[in-house]
Order: structure tokens, then C-alpha cells, then sequence
């Protein structure tokens, strides 16, 4: 039997991130979504780290998108209403998974310092896991927004 030199071959596959939902997803009823924080700031404050702009939101406008009560909701039926000043925010970038469980609210970033609603400044805020970070994407319908698979 004679032996035959066989170089070595390694074979390389790339990894691709994929978003999931770990434990519980879909669990209760919820459904889980890729939230965009990405809605833009024209940066009328300068801090160390980037550009803010200020968020005022419809208080009343809160909505869950899975419950019937409140996903008819659309941001039309606030605009010309009185806004409450939220904060200032600057988008992170990320997309977040955030279940349907959390509370999300209409709203807008003040890019041009006016203090109330112009064309074009509509968000839906979402205030983070632990309820006092600002999120804002310009997706308005959560129809729109992409469902996570478990």
C-alpha cells in the first residue's frame, strides 16, 4: 500500500449574528420586536459624548402593541395637543429587543429647538428596560417594526 501526501485542508465558515429571543420569548402572549433607536437629532446641545436634541411625548398616547385597547393609536391623533418635556437624547444605535409587554409612547425630537411638534420631528419613545433611558425611532407603525423569531 503506498501512502499519498495529502495537504490539509481547513474549511472556514463565517459567522453571522442572527437576532434571537433567549428564555422566555413568546412566553405570556408577548411578541418580541427589533426596536430601532435611531431617530435623528440635529445635536442643539454639545455634550462629551455627541450631539442631543430635547424629546417631549403625549403622555396619554402610551400604547402596547398588542393590546386592542391601544394599538389603533397613531401619532396624528396627538399632534397640536400639549407635549411634556422628557428629556434630552441622543440615538444610540442600537436595535433593541424589546417585548410587547413594555409601554411605548408617541412623541417628538425637538430638532429645531421650537418646543413643540414640526413635520418630520415624529417618534415613538420607548424608555428602555429600566424605564429612564430615552429610545426614539422614526418607525412609526409598529406594524412596521421586524418580529423577532425565538
Amino acid at each position: 500500500m503506498k501512502k499519498i501526501y495529502e495537504k490539509p485542508a481547513v474549511q472556514v465558515e463565517a459567522f453571522v449574528a442572527a437576532n434571537y429571543c433567549a428564555g422566555e420569548c413568546g412566553e405570556h402572549g408577548e411578541t418580541w420586536y427589533d426596536f430601532q433607536c435611531d431617530a435623528p437629532v440635529n445635536g442643539n446641545y454639545h455634550y462629551w459624548d455627541g450631539d442631543f436634541d430635547d424629546v417631549y411625548w403625549w403622555s396619554g398616547s402610551r400604547f402596547s402593541p398588542l393590546n386592542p385597547a391601544t394599538n389603533y393609536k397613531k401619532i396624528e391623533d396627538y399632534i397640536g395637543t400639549t407635549a411634556s418635556y422628557l428629556g434630552q437624547y441622543h440615538p444610540c444605535g442600537i436595535t433593541h429587543p424589546v417585548s410587547s409587554d413594555n409601554s411605548f409612547y408617541f412623541g417628538f425630537v425637538d430638532r429645531n429647538n421650537n418646543e413643540r411638534y414640526d413635520e418630520g420631528e415624529g417618534c415613538v419613545v420607548w424608555r428602555g428596560n429600566n424605564g429612564r433611558n430615552i429610545h426614539c425611532t422614526t418607525v412609526l407603525k409598529h406594524e412596521d417594526w421586524e418580529i423577532l423569531k425565538s
